[in-house]
């Protein structure tokens, strides 16, 4: 490792821009060597189906949810309920219609 700084710092040299770019060429190359460049792929389980719509709807769904958890009301589990077999029937109509 020392072999491959010594050419960089050598005391004869008093040219700062051969100097720099000595350094910068060989910290570059051990840069890459010990970091090389990874091909990132796209993650392919983007949802497209999910509209803005929908995503209102989950929203609310689960403020309902808690909210049944705080108020003890048939009604508003009842409506919770409802909300959510109408919420899951608009979600397979949507993942439908991206096929």
């Amino acid at each position: 490792m020392l072999k491959i700084w010594a050419n960089v710092f050598n005391v004869n040299s008093n040219d700062v821009d051969s100097t720099y770019n000595k350094f910068l060429k060989t910290y570059l190359q051990i840069f890459h060597s010990c970091f090389p460049k990874r091909k990132i792929c796209e993650n392919s389980t983007t949802k497209h189906w999910i509209t803005t719509g929908i995503k209102n709807s989950c929203q609310k769904k689960g403020d309902l949810y808690l909210m049944t958890k705080v108020y003890d009301n048939i009604k508003l589990k009842l409506y919770h309920k409802l909300y959510c077999m109408i919420l899951n029937e608009v979600i397979i109509e949507a993942k439908n219609n991206l096929l």
